[in-house]
């Protein structure tokens, strides 16, 4: 395995609302926080390729494929899907985690005529780019990801760098559900994705590379032990003199040593005491670290360029981690209702878009329905998210289009029904090409309205 090791710049202070002390348990907080989207992000590189792919891709709900290698996914997410959190239900996912310790990778691209589609480049600590139709049209130029600091390869085409060594390419290839043949083309699309490596002059053919498992264990419980194991495999891969000093002091104090090294445990009860505090915080910051929040829509203008906002970087790596630039895409997310109370099944809501004042996208938008720990609802009518594709969508005389959400079908009917779980819930609006009005925020979702507290069966 080569052991070369490879780091990203992630700004130079700790992000607002962390805790400011200089004692163990603060400090021991914010590199919780800090770590957090680090171990989530190397937790889902492994999760898709050292877990066994599943045979049949043609049927395949999932992207999972070796590392180096694409895998496409050829059925949008259902509620099946746990690989990851609030995947979207628009688009078919082909993914590619790639380890650039050994060279450069090469992505070629078929074209996508007026097709929608975009290439993600994700990096170990989940920011990213992204690069498409939006930035190129129908068809991509060649591609080549090599990490920073390292001789650029003659290769034509869209030269691009990664401060880590591990990143993810994540193609999003739009498909419309209600027409069986437009899978299809998409699929022959995906089979036109390449990925090589270029050595001595040339592509040659990707292999498999190792990689060193993280410690066992789930971000979200309280094993402070097992989660600075999982952060010091991932720091394993980074280089210290790219981490900003103050968080370089919070990881000695931690136990970490200068070459990022873990050579000692600090007390087990204080460190798990700082995960959950921890993730108390970031809980409460994907409700509040948001630039902005109009009727309990929290948009993050932001996107994914989190400066040294390490809590605002947390927060978005909790419910939605790798999403795309503003640019490219726009996602407000509701867990409260109008009167500010949390969203849950046990009541009705509508939401109701005014005449001539659907979500302004460029491309599509939809309206997703997740638990509120970030998965697919399962239902009856098989309806994860509503959007400008749902066929038969009804709207009234005026122009209005009112979405009906809760968990069993409401009596006008279920062409505009949105199915809920039972118990709490979120709810995430896609806006993919957002308009300068969105952008700027001079547009916001509507409030999502209570209209009885309790089910009726």
């Amino acid at each position: 395995m080569n052991t070369t090791r490879f780091g990203a710049s992630v700004g130079t202070a700790s992000g607002s609302g962390l805790p400011t002390g200089e004692d163990d348990l603060s400090a021991l907080v914010r590199v919780h926080v800090w770590g957090y989207p680090l171990v989530f992000a190397a937790r889902l590189r492994q999760n898709m390729t050292l877990t066994p792919v599943p045979m049949d891709s043609a049927t395949s709900r999932s992207a999972a494929a070796r590392i180096n290698t694409f895998g496409h996914q050829r059925l949008l997410s259902d509620a099946t899907y746990r690989v990851g959190v609030a995947p979207n239900v628009d688009t078919l996912y082909s993914v590619a985690w790639v380890d650039l310790a050994d060279g450069p990778v090469v992505l070629d691209t078929p074209d996508f005529s007026d097709r929608y589609y975009t290439f993600q480049v994700g990096f170990a600590d989940s920011s990213s780019l992204a690069v498409g139709h939006r930035t190129h049209g129908a068809k991509l130029p060649r591609v080549t990801l090599r990490v920073q600091g390292s001789q650029p390869p003659k290769t034509e085409g869209l030269h691009l760098t990664s401060p880590t060594r591990y990143a993810m390419l994540a193609g999003r290839i739009l498909v419309d559900p209600a027409v069986d043949t437009d899978f299809e083309v998409a699929h022959r699309l995906q089979d036109g994705v390449r990925l090589t490596r270029w050595r001595d002059g040339a592509t040659t053919a990707c292999s498999v590379s190792e990689q060193t498992p993280l410690d066992s264990g789930t971000e979200g419980l309280s094993d402070g032990p097992a989660y600075l194991r999982r952060l010091a495999t991932v720091l394993a891969d980074w280089l210290p003199d790219i981490i900003p000093p103050d968080v370089l002091g919070d990881l000695y104090r931690a136990g970490f040593d200068e070459t990022l090294g873990l050579v000692r445990m600090v007390e087990p009860a204080l460190i798990d005491r700082a995960v959950v505090d921890g993730n108390t915080l970031i809980e409460r910051a994907v409700r509040t670290a948001a630039t902005a929040s109009t009727n309990h829509w929290a948009v993050n203008y932001q996107g994914c360029e989190f400066g040294a906002d390490w809590l605002l970087r947390a927060a978005v790596a909790h419910t939605a981690i790798y999403v795309n630039p503003v640019a490219e895409a726009l996602y407000p997310v509701a867990e409260l209702d109008s009167d500010g109370r949390p969203l849950t099944g046990r009541r009705r809501y509508q939401i109701s878009f005014p005449p001539n004042g659907l979500p302004p996208a460029s491309y599509f938008w939809s309206l997703t329905m997740y638990h509120d720990r970030g998965f697919l609802v399962d239902n009856p009518i098989a309806r994860y998210a509503i959007g400008d594709r749902t066929p038969r969508l009804r709207f009234e005389e005026d122009g209005r289009l009112i979405l009906q959400v809760s968990h069993s079908a409401p009596q006008e009917g279920i062409a505009n029904w949105l199915p809920a779980p039972h118990d709490g819930f979120r709810l995430m609006l896609r806006l993919y090409g957002p308009t300068p009005e969105c952008l700027q925020g001079r547009w916001s979702p509507p409030p999502i309205v209570a209209v009885s507290d309790a089910e009726t069966t």
